[in-house]
């Protein structure tokens, strides 16, 4: 039975030990950067879900608005109360209230997929 140690190593064991230690310690602090990332990642996500959400619910409440506008103007042509021109003023009102609350709704969608993706969904591109 033979023992089987350096016994002059001239610092080498000690400076693999400090490298590996500083290894350990780069590769921890590069762990940590990537989870405050993930972590302001999904924050900013989920203001920005949250920012949609609002707006979408305003588009849906000036397209509701409206088309009773739109409604109410029929009504009044019919009943001769008014001109034809104010229901085409209602009707492109609609029309645009409609479209912002598509675009609204996109954004909405948009954003829930940057959520999906900053909490980390398989989301490749």
């Amino acid at each position: 039975m033979g023992l089987n140690l350096p016994i002059f190593d001239f610092g080498r064991l000690s400076a693999r030990t400090d490298q590996a230690r500083a290894q350990q310690k780069q590769l921890l602090a590069g762990y940590q950067r990537a989870l405050q990332n993930a972590f302001v990642d999904v924050n900013n996500a989920l203001i920005k879900l949250r920012t949609a959400a609002d707006s979408e619910a305003a588009a849906q409440q000036a397209a509701a608005a409206a088309d009773k506008s739109l409604k109410l103007s029929e009504l009044r042509y019919k009943s001769g109360y008014s001109a034809f021109l104010e229901v085409l003023v209602a009707q492109g009102n609609a029309n645009d209230a409609a479209l912002n609350l598509i675009q609204e709704k996109r954004d909405r969608l948009l954003a829930t997929v940057e959520l999906y993706k900053a909490l980390g969904g398989g989301w490749h591109g």
